[in-house]
């Protein structure tokens, strides 16, 4: 009955986009559900008498079996409860595949728009073409674990860097991972808390949201961003953006110099 209630549960969102995704998130999450329930009929089984009375744990086994419960049990609990929010994320990691970025016939790369998995592929096919002379950035963000791999490249590639006009959120960790970055005069360079797809509301998105504003301030601090800057990045909500001027960074020590000016 339990079982029916949660195919029943999970029916009502038959009607969300995305069927493929959405049939292989019901399936994981009655699968999470199912391992439950055989856990505890395991459990009830093995801790039932001969007159069919429940009794209480007899040996450590059986403590362990009711306590393998509780993890399962949440588990479970959390599946159903954050369903659509769990949904919406896997939605969008599927749908955002972000911008390809453009070679240009003086060996610069322009990642121009929302960073992405595509932005990634198309970067590693250039690089497979010939060598990346200068990465140029105009982008508001995108996927951190997207920007985080491309900043491995960048850096392990020493490929220079420049922003034009904005670079923000997760492009940040680009920008700086560069060989002595540069930025255009009257850009602006945006930080906030890591976004999540169903924003910030549901347990799922705190979750995910937290944990993505720990993973961005961890390589924004290992890039020399000063305490001060990491502070406002964790107390900037993620619909909102707290913007320093291109001057401003410069003055930190953190991007080389404006473009056009000596070093």
């Amino acid at each position: 009955m339990l079982l029916g209630g949660i195919l029943s549960f999970l029916g009502r969102f038959s009607t969300v986009d995305g069927p493929e995704v959405l049939v292989g998130y019901i399936l994981l999450t009655a699968l999470v559900c199912v391992f439950f329930l055989l856990g505890l009929a395991i459990v009830i089984v093995a801790n039932t008498d001969a007159s069919g009375a429940l009794r209480a744990p007899a040996s450590l086994a059986a403590v362990v079996g009711w306590a393998t419960l509780i993890p399962l049990g949440g588990m479970a609990i959390g599946a159903l409860v954050n369903f659509s929010s769990g949904l919406a994320i896997l939605n969008a990691s599927v749908e955002t595949q972000g911008n390809e970025v453009l070679q240009m016939d003086n060996g610069a790369v322009l990642l121009d728009g929302v960073i992405g998995p595509a932005t990634l592929r198309s970067l590693l096919e250039v690089q497979a073409s010939r060598p990346v002379e200068f990465l140029l950035l105009r982008s508001g963000g995108g996927s951190l674990q997207t920007a985080t791999e491309i900043a491995r490249i960048v850096e392990g590639e020493a490929i220079p860097t420049m922003v034009v006009e904005e670079c923000s959120s997760a492009c940040v960790v680009i920008a700086l991972s560069g060989v002595d970055p540069v930025v255009e005069p009257g850009s602006k360079i945006g930080f906030h808390r890591a976004s999540v797809a169903v924003g910030n509301r549901s347990q799922l998105g705190r979750f995910f949201g937290n944990s993505g504003t720990e993973s961005m301030v961890a390589e924004l601090r290992r890039l020399g961003v000063p305490g001060w800057l990491l502070e406002i990045t964790e107390n900037t909500p993620a619909d909102q953006m707290h913007y320093v001027s291109g001057e401003k960074m410069v003055e930190l020590g953190l991007f080389a110099r404006l473009t056009g000016s000596a070093r």
